[in-house]
């Protein structure tokens, strides 16, 4: 697959692992009057993903700063585990109104704490 075909599968990713936090943009619009908003984002390319492939995308949090948090993606094979790409992408929280960058909330940052770990195989 060339290059360009990875980045909507780990975009997609990153949305629904927000949901899988329990932290969706609209949650946390709605709750806490901010939102995420991708500042950087970078892929590794480990092995070519070929036509039939099938793979999970595995997602974890790396780094929680004071604005931003960074996360970790890992598109592995369903079979055998082997890495195809690694995802990395920095969020900044802003607010909703106005898209001034602001301090992570507390509630946001407890959660996002209880998914911080190394994303890999096997996660």
């Amino acid at each position: 697959m060339n290059v360009r075909g990875y980045a909507p599968f780990f975009d997609d990713a990153s949305f629904l692992f927000w949901h899988q936090l329990k932290l969706s943009q609209q949650k946390m619009i709605d709750e806490f009057g901010v939102h995420s908003v991708t500042l950087r984002a970078s892929t590794e390319f480990k092995a070519e993903l070929k036509k039939g492939d099938c793979f999970s995308i595995v997602g974890c949090v790396q780094k929680v700063g004071n604005k931003s948090v960074t996360l970790r993606f890992s598109m592995v094979d369903q079979k055998s585990e082997r890495l195809f790409a690694l995802y990395e992408t920095v969020e900044v929280f802003v607010e909703a109104e106005g898209g001034t960058s602001v301090s992570i909330p507390q509630p946001i940052r407890d959660r996002l704490s209880e998914f911080h770990k190394e994303a890999g195989v096997g996660l």
